[in-house]
């Protein structure tokens, strides 16, 4: 029996023993993982964001300080330099061409041993950013280096710069206290740029390797245990760092966890020898295995103690919780992040109440999802706080476990002055200072943009113009002219427009859907009117020249770097007598054709070659004539044209006024030859340009002889008018029904007709248009569209003519639906006003 219990006691003995080394064993490398974990996110996050910073600084020294066109001294870049590179990670910043000239060293004082070129060649542009290494005079920087493109795509400087790391270091430093941790900091090449602690040896062939598979297999997401590595840690963590050409890497060495449970293990074995061979002294055996859990407990509790104290020094919040979502953990930067009272706050509360409501369904999905250890999201947003504030933020949500997943970990990062100083940075990089208005820069993203926008089944197009003001010796404009100067091109552009300043009196604008070329020289026109008056500057009056270039999006360049250059040539190709000139010498072959095809018939009504024929118009329902249709005929002298054909030329020409009043004059005319002769109502076109400008009714008051009246006169004007002018419009209407002048609308049926609109207006009536008439009785559209027009004017007590009547089918169509009066074929052909008197309602259908 005796041996009997002693066996049974050694069994029972041995296998806890067994068990509890192994535990012990499992719970010290699963700490030592976990803490991997954290340590390798921490450090990760704060390399990142040093790098993010060089990036930053870089690009806008660059866009901002090195533009050629800038006017800055060396002082002045310096000094410009040194704002950009201040609140940032970047201490000092030395800029080189590639033949490796100093050109801005932004040191404060010069240092002893400044990097002046890089110890690294850059082999080729793949290579991108590359560390070099500690900076001699200051052990806590890096250098760093980059080569720079230029506006034009070319690689034109080299930057090295001194990045700050001292904050990582204290951070590594709070890691590797305790002993066991060691960090490495590498280049991609697998160069050792940062070791801890200090005197920490790494065997190099391997870390190089560990180099090749991190940026050749990815990125290692947990701890690995590598048994085969001589002279390294077993247990390890080897990732890039985001948005960096880095590779940091933390390790905990064997010795340091195996020391603290292989004690535990053997003095476990000891007293299970000692219960083997006393058995009395099994329950002693007992209790001080109670005793030796308590100190592992205690043990445990000091090293989550010391985790806590290095959590509470990164500057970022960090919160744990379980997987429902319970806090766990919460360090100090998170308290005032959250503005919480106390930890009691925020203990044992749901995180997911805590969160922006956007984050919150991304964090249910994270704790929710299956059982891997490397689920993590990132969001960036305005973090409200507990008590209703917020700030910009920047957060991480990972899970930590080995088998499976036990905990979230949230860490916070208060982006709020890092986004301040990046909006500034951005302000400083697109707008440019001596002119307030936006550079170079970012005219070329908008117009990048618009063309990534722009339809090729759009009417419209687009246009962008180059501006070269110089001063009549053609010397540049100097930076006390150019605000004045751009102040005068923003009063003549639209607000659809946009503009840039690109120094030495340059400017750019992207003019927007223009309906022809003809309407972009319009703008043209009206930037040299713009600066035919001199500018005063101090006392002095200064005039401009400017030459323009046109090029037309999409006919000259399909991208932002083809239309620019085109319209500088052709702006540069400009002679002294010149204002602007189209890219396109099609435009510009068209343009000049459009010019002489008005000036022959501006010429034309000026020299009075315009006559007169009268369309009759007669009563349907009792086939008298009640009136006529004035027909403005224009005498070209190689044809004769109706002036009705040539309305495009004469609102682009701008000479609607001229036509109203030769037609004007001619009906007068022609009325002064049939002395005591009535011919009814005499319906008289204008242009509709001229109706809706100020000076129409001053201009026919002016034509009108005041001992004269007459009572038949009537205007119309097509249907078309600009819908912004309806205002102007029914003033004019107004104004003529005083002078006892009726109006009608003309085109009726051929534009978008509106019948609210033509109310408004307050007009006689309205005049049908000859493709309504000609289609009324075989499309059931056009009836329709008739018989709604002429029972809602008959109700309100307009008059309707037809136009382009042909037939007698037709005509009896429209005497039954109501038409007062028509026009056409069917009543004979236009005539002199001295014929239409003395001949009949009615004719054979000559026309």
């Amino acid at each position: 029996m005796a041996i009997a219990v002693g066996v049974l006691s050694s069994l029972v003995l041995t296998g806890l023993a067994t068990y509890e080394v192994a535990d012990i064993r499992d719970r010290a490398y699963q700490e030592a993982r976990g803490n991997l974990l954290v340590f390798s996110s921490a450090l990760s996050k704060q390399v990142s964001d040093i790098v993010k910073s060089q990036r930053i600084v870089v690009r806008e020294v660059a866009r901002t300080i090195l533009d050629d066109a800038g006017d800055y001294t060396v002082q002045d870049k310096v000094k410009l330099t040194r704002t950009i590179t201040g609140q940032t990670g970047v201490d000092n910043l030395f800029l080189y061409d590639l033949s490796g000239k100093l050109l801005i060293d932004s040191s404060p004082q010069r240092p002893s041993s400044p990097p002046f070129a890089p110890s690294l060649p850059l082999l080729s542009s793949s290579k991108g950013l590359i560390f070099e290494g500690r900076v001699p005079s200051s052990p806590s920087h890096l250098a760093a280096s980059e080569l720079i493109l230029s506006q034009d795509g070319r690689y034109r400087w080299l930057a090295t710069t001194w990045l700050d790391f001292s904050g990582f270091e204290q951070t590594v430093h709070a890691v590797t206290a305790g002993g066991g941790y060691k960090v490495a900091l590498l280049a991609d090449d697998g160069r050792l740029l940062m070791s801890f602690p200090s005197g920490a040896t790494f065997d190099m062939d391997h870390l190089r390797q560990e180099v090749v598979d991190s940026w050749g297999k990815g990125v290692s997401a947990v701890p690995i245990h590598d048994s085969s590595a001589t002279g390294e840690a077993t247990e390890k963590l080897v990732g890039q760092i985001d948005g960096a050409p880095l590779v940091l890497r933390v390790s905990v060495s064997d010795e340091f966890i195996d020391t603290g449970w292989t004690r535990a293990a053997w003095i476990l074995t000891s007293f299970a020898a000692a219960g083997l061979a006393v058995i009395w002294l099994l329950v002693g055996v007992v209790l001080r295995q109670i005793r030796f859990l308590m100190r592992v407990a205690d043990r445990s509790e000091r090293g989550e103690a010391k985790l806590i104290e290095i959590l509470s020094r990164l500057r970022d919040g960090v919160i744990a919780t379980d997987l429902d979502g319970r806090v766990l953990f919460v360090n100090s930067q998170a308290y005032v992040q959250l503005e919480a009272s106390s930890k009691f706050d925020l203990i044992d509360q749901q995180v997911q109440s805590m969160l922006p409501i956007s984050m919150r369904p991304m964090f249910s999905a994270l704790i929710a999802g299956p059982a891997i250890t490397d689920r993590t999201f990132n969001w960036e947003g305005r973090f409200e706080t507990l008590r209703g504030n917020g700030f910009e933020s920047e957060v991480r949500a990972f899970i930590t476990g080995l088998a499976g997943s036990d905990a979230a970990v949230i860490t916070i990062h208060d982006a709020t002055h890092q986004k301040v100083h990046e909006a500034r940075l951005v302000a400083a990089a697109t707008i440019d200072p001596v002119t307030k208005l936006p550079n170079m820069l970012a005219f070329r993203d908008r117009l990048s943009e618009l063309l990534v926008s722009t339809s090729e089944h759009e009417e419209t197009c687009h246009a962008v113009l180059a501006l070269q003001l110089t001063l009549p010796s053609g010397s540049p404009l100097g930076d006390s002219v150019q605000p004045l100067a751009a102040d005068r091109l923003l009063s003549i552009t639209r607000d659809a427009d946009s503009l840039a300043s690109d120094g030495g009196g340059r400017f750019y604008i992207l003019a927007r859907d223009v309906a022809e070329p003809v309407d972009v020289a319009g703008i043209a026109r009206r930037i040299g009117a713009a600066y035919e008056a001199p500018i005063t500057v101090g006392g002095a009056r200064i005039s401009m020249c400017p030459r323009i270039g046109i090029a037309l999006i999409p006919f000259d360049g399909e991208d932002e770097a083809t239309l620019l250059a085109t319209a500088q040539t052709a702006a540069a190709s400009l002679d002294s007598n010149s204002l602007f000139r189209f890219a396109n010498d099609a435009v510009s072959r068209q343009l000049a054709r459009f010019h002489d095809q008005a000036d022959r018939l501006a010429e034309a009504l000026r020299s009075g070659h315009l006559f007169l024929r009268y369309n009759p118009l007669v009563d349907i329902k009792t086939g008298t004539r009640i009136g006529a249709v004035a027909v403005p005929h224009v005498n070209l002298t190689d044809r004769v044209v109706h002036l009705e054909r040539l309305s495009s030329i004469v609102e682009e020409a701008q000479i609607s006024s001229l036509a109203d009043a030769c037609v004007l004059d001619a009906v007068l005319g022609d009325l002064d030859k049939q002395p005591g002769t009535s011919v009814g109502r005499l319906l008289v076109p204008v242009q509709r340009d001229h109706f809706v400008s100020w000076g129409f009714v001053d201009h026919i008051k002016e034509i009108l002889p005041v001992d004269r009246t007459y009572g038949g006169l009537a205007f119309f004007v097509s249907e078309l008018l600009p819908a912004k002018r309806s205002s102007d419009a029914k003033a004019t209407v107004s104004a003529l029904s005083e002078m006892g002048i009726e109006t009608y609308l003309a085109d009726v049926g051929a534009g978008l007709a509106s019948l609210t609109e033509i109310v408004s207006l307050g007009v006689a009536g309205v005049i049908v248009d000859r493709s309504v008439i000609k289609s009324s009785n075989v499309e059931d559209a056009a009836f329709a569209f008739l018989t709604a027009l002429t029972s809602a004017t008959s109700a309100l007590g307009m008059r309707v003519f037809a136009t382009g009547v042909e037939d007698a089918d037709v005509e009896r169509m429209l005497a039954n639906m109501g038409i007062a009066g028509a026009t056409g074929p069917l009543y004979g052909k236009a005539l002199v006003l001295g014929e239409l008197a003395s001949g009949s309602a009615r004719s054979d259908g000559e026309i």
